[in-house]
C-alpha cells in the first residue's frame, strides 16, 4: 500500500512521566510508525516567545493540551517541560517518526501566561463585521513598521532547530486568515497601507482617514456577559472600506491577498529549507480551486510552485456534518475539491485531513458514525489523477485527526480500513475522467462576478451527488492519455479551438457542462439537457440531436454580501435541479454503450438512494463500493456487472458476506449512511491468476506492525 500515514496529536498522546516520554506505548498502540507526527500547540507563543533551551522550565498549559482542556480518554493534562518536549521529539525521531511544529493562531487573553499578542494588539486580525479578533494576522504590520511575518519566520525556524522538529505545519489561520473571507478581513490601517502602495486611485474618506480605534472581542464578550449594549466603534468605517473595495477593486483585492500569502509562504519555505527543514500547509478552509481564490486569496497552483512540501486538504465532511446536520453538500463537495486541486497542482503532495475524533470540537466519527467514517475514507482515497506516467491517487496519504485517546483495538480497525481503501494500484477508476484547464480558474473569477454562474467544481459535485462515478481527473493537455469517457465542467471557459479538438478527436464519449449560450455550437450534433442558462451536453457518443429543455429557474440571483463563514456557501445563479437528475442517466447510457463495445467491465446499482465507487485493479479484478445515500436506514441493493464473475470477496467491515448472487449480479446490505465494498474476480480461462495478483498487493508501510520492545 503506497500512502503516507501522518498523525496530528496533542501532547496528551504521550506521557511526561515515562522514561521515554511514552513513545513506545504510543507506537505500540498505533501499530505502525507514522511518517510525520504534527504536534499540536494551541498558541503561536510556542515559537513567538521561544528564547532558548538553556534552562528547564514548565510549558504553558496551552502547549500541553489544546485550549488547555483537562484531558482525553487516557489521561489528564500533564505538566510538560521544554526539556521533556525536546526529549519526546528526539525519541520519536529515533523510532523513525519525524515531528512537525503545529500551532494555531489564537490569542487567549493572557489567561495562562503573558502572551505576545497582548504586547502587540495591532497584530490581531480585524473583522469588519465583528471586532478585532483573537487571532494573529501574519500579513499585518506592527506600529513600528515591522512586518509580523518577519518576526514569525525566524522564530519558527529557531524553535524547530532548538527542539529538533523536522518542520512546521501551518494549519487554520496561516493562509488564509482564521474564519474570515475577503469581504470581512482585513481592512485595518496596516493592511490598507500595503494594499494601496503604488496605486493612484481616487479614494473615499473611509479609506484615507485612519481607523485606529476598533472594538475588541474582549469588549464584545464583556458587554454580552453584563447584558449591556455591544459596542461597535470602528466597524462602520471598516465596513465602508470593505464595501468600496469589493465593489470597485474586487479583483485587485483578491490578487493582493494572493501575493501577500505567496510572500509569506515563499519567505517561510525558503527559510525552512535553508535550515534543512520542511513544511506543510492546510488548504483554504475546505475549498476547491475557485472558492479558495475568490473567498480567501489562495491560488493552490502558485502555492505549490513555491516548493511547499505538502498540503493537508480539509476534506472533513463527516465531522462537519455532525455539528451542522442541516447541511447536505459536504461529502461530494469536499471529494470533488480534493480531486480538482490535484488536477490544478499535480506535483503538490496532498494529504487529506482524515477525521477520526476531536475532544475539543466535540465530534467523534470513529465511535459515533462508524459507517460514515469508513465511507468518507474510501471515497477520498479512491480519487485518481491521470497523466502520461499513468494513474495515481490524488491523495499521497492522510493526516489522522486527532490521533490521541484511541485504543489499540480501534487502531487495529483503522489500519484495516486504510488497507482496504488504499489497496493496490488501480488501472482505472469511475465512469468518466474530469478534465481540468487552467482557464477555468484564470477566467473563472470574471465569469462568476458577471452573474454568479455556477463554477466548474460545483458542477462536478452536483453530478457526484446525482450518482455519476467521477473519480478520476486529468489536465486538459493530457486528455489523450485517457481512453475512456471524459467530462469537461465550465467548458465555456476552455479556449474554443482546444475544446473543439477534444470533441473531434477523443475516441470515447465527451460530456460538456457550462453556459448554454457559449456551448450552443454543440447543440445540433450532441445530446443536450439545458435550462436555458446551464447546459449539459454529450457532445460525442450520445443520442444525436436529442434535446431536453427544462424551465429556467425563476429564483433571482442575489450576490452574497458581508461576512461569510467557511461552512456557508455563497449564493450562486440557480440551476434547474432536474438538470443533474436527467444528465446522469443520459451520460451513463453513453458511457456504458462505449464500454460494452470495448468489452470493459462496469457495474450498475438498482437503488436510486445508492451510488457506486469502482476501481479496476487489472487482471480481471474489479472493486465495487456501494454508498448508502439514504437519510437513514440500511439499504440492500443489487449490483449488476456487465460480465460474469467467478467469485467475490467483501473487503469492507460490513457485511460479512453477500446476501445472494447470480452469474452477473449480487445483493449486498449497506449500513446506514455507510459503505460496503466487494472485490469481484471476473471469469477467466487461467485459474489461480487472481490469487497471484492478490499476493502482489502489500501494505509496505503499515506492516509489520510496530512492537514495543521488552
Amino acid at each position: 500500500m503506497k500512502m503516507e500515514p501522518w498523525v496530528w496529536t496533542e501532547l496528551l498522546a504521550f506521557d511526561s512521566n515515562a522514561a521515554d516520554c511514552g513513545v513506545a506505548d504510543y507506537l505500540a498502540t498505533l501499530g505502525f510508525v507514522p511518517q510525520v507526527a504534527c504536534l499540536l500547540f494551541s498558541s503561536p507563543d510556542m515559537f513567538l516567545l521561544h528564547d532558548n533551551l538553556d534552562t528547564e522550565k514548565p510549558l504553558s498549559p496551552l502547549f500541553c493540551s489544546r485550549n488547555a482542556h483537562p484531558g482525553n480518554e487516557n489521561r489528564q493534562r500533564q505538566v510538560w517541560t521544554n526539556f521533556q518536549l525536546r526529549k519526546l521529539i528526539h525519541n520519536l525521531k529515533d523510532a523513525g517518526c519525524a515531528c512537525y511544529l503545529s500551532c494555531f493562531t489564537v490569542y487567549y487573553g493572557n489567561r495562562y501566561h503573558q502572551e505576545w499578542m497582548s504586547m502587540h494588539p495591532e497584530a490581531r486580525v480585524v473583522y469588519c463585521f465583528n471586532h478585532r479578533g483573537m487571532e494573529i494576522n501574519a500579513m499585518q504590520v506592527l506600529d513600528d513598521g515591522t512586518l509580523v511575518e518577519d518576526i514569525i519566520i525566524p522564530q519558527v525556524v529557531k524553535t524547530c532547530l532548538d527542539y529538533g522538529f523536522a518542520g512546521w505545519h501551518g494549519p487554520d489561520g496561516w493562509g488564509p486568515l482564521s474564519s474570515g473571507n475577503l469581504m470581512n478581513v482585513d481592512f485595518s490601517d496596516g493592511i490598507m497601507q500595503q494594499f494601496l502602495a503604488g496605486r493612484d486611485w481616487q479614494l473615499p474618506a473611509c479609506i484615507t482617514e485612519p481607523c485606529r480605534n476598533i472594538v475588541t472581542q474582549e469588549e464584545v464578550v464583556a458587554a454580552r456577559t453584563a447584558g449591556k449594549p455591544i459596542p461597535d466603534y470602528g466597524l462602520k468605517q471598516l465596513q465602508e472600506r470593505g464595501a468600496w473595495i469589493w465593489e470597485n477593486h474586487r479583483l485587485d483585492w483578491i490578487q493582493f491577498n494572493v501575493q501577500r500569502w505567496l510572500q509569506f509562504w515563499g519567505k517561510m519555505t525558503s527559510a525552512l529549507h535553508e535550515a534543512g527543514l520542511k513544511n506543510a500547509i492546510n488548504s483554504a478552509w475546505t475549498k476547491g480551486n475557485f472558492d479558495a481564490l475568490y473567498e480567501y486569496g489562495i491560488d493552490y497552483r502558485k502555492m505549490a510552485a513555491l516548493g511547499i512540501d505538502a498540503m493537508v486538504v480539509e476534506a472533513v465532511a463527516l465531522g462537519m456534518s455532525q455539528t451542522r446536520p442541516d447541511t447536505k453538500w459536504y461529502h461530494d463537495e469536499f471529494a470533488s475539491a480534493l480531486a480538482e486541486i490535484k488536477a490544478a497542482a499535480p506535483d503538490f503532495k496532498l494529504l487529506f485531513l482524515h477525521g477520526i475524533k476531536d475532544v475539543v470540537e466535540n465530534w467523534d466519527n470513529l465511535r459515533h458514525a462508524t459507517p460514515g467514517y469508513e465511507r468518507e475514507l474510501f471515497k477520498l482515497s479512491n480519487l485518481y489523477y491521470r497523466d502520461r506516467s499513468g494513474l495515481r491517487r490524488c491523495a499521497d496519504g492522510l493526516l489522522a485527526c486527532l490521533a490521541d485517546g484511541i485504543a489499540k483495538h480501534e487502531w487495529d480497525f483503522i489500519r484495516d480500513r486504510w488497507k482496504a481503501s488504499f489497496d493496490g494500484e488501480p488501472v482505472s477508476a469511475g465512469e468518466a475522467t474530469v478534465l481540468w484547464h487552467d482557464a477555468m480558474l484564470d477566467e473563472g473569477l470574471a465569469d462568476f462576478i458577471a452573474d454568479g454562474f455556477l463554477p466548474g467544481q460545483k458542477q462536478f459535485a452536483a453530478l457526484l451527488r446525482a450518482g455519476l462515478q467521477l473519480q478520476t481527473v486529468a489536465r486538459f493537455e493530457n486528455a489523450d492519455c485517457e481512453p475512456g469517457a471524459v467530462f469537461v465542467p465550465a467548458a465555456h471557459l476552455v479556449p474554443a479551438e482546444e475544446l473543439d479538438r477534444l470533441v473531434r478527436n477523443h475516441p470515447a464519449p465527451v460530456m460538456l457542462c457550462g453556459r448554454a449560450a457559449v456551448l450552443q455550437r454543440f447543440f445540433c450534433t450532441g445530446e443536450v439537457i439545458s435550462d436555458g442558462r446551464m447546459a449539459f451536453i454529450i457532445a460525442k457518443g450520445g443520442e444525436t440531436s436529442r434535446s431536453i429543455t427544462l424551465p429556467t429557474p425563476q429564483t433571482p440571483y442575489i450576490p452574497s454580501v458581508g461576512e461569510l463563514y467557511f461552512s456557508q456557501d455563497r449564493n450562486r445563479q440557480a440551476v434547474a435541479p432536474e438538470l443533474w437528475e436527467q444528465a446522469v442517466p443520459a451520460a451513463r447510457k453513453a458511457i456504458h454503450r462505449a464500454k460494452k463495445a470495448s468489452q470493459i467491465l462496469f457495474a450498475e446499482v438498482n437503488d436510486s438512494r445508492c451510488s457506486l465507487i469502482t476501481r479496476s485493479m487489472g487482471n480481471g479484478v474489479f472493486d465495487v463500493a456501494i454508498e448508502n445515500r439514504a437519510e437513514w436506514g440500511r439499504r440492500t441493493p443489487t449490483v449488476t456487472l456487465s460480465k460474469p464473475f467467478e467469485k467475490l470477496e467483501v473487503i469492507s467491515s460490513f457485511p460479512l458476506r453477500e446476501s445472494q448472487r447470480s452469474e452477473c449480479s449480487f445483493t449486498l446490505t449497506i449500513p446506514p449512511r455507510g459503505i460496503s465494498v466487494v472485490r469481484v474476480f471476473e471469469k477467466t480461462k487461467e485459474q489461480g491468476l487472481e490469487n497471484e495478483f492478490l499476493n502482489e498487493i502489500s501494505i509496505d508501510k503499515l506492516n509489520p506492525v510496530y512492537k514495543k520492545e521488552g
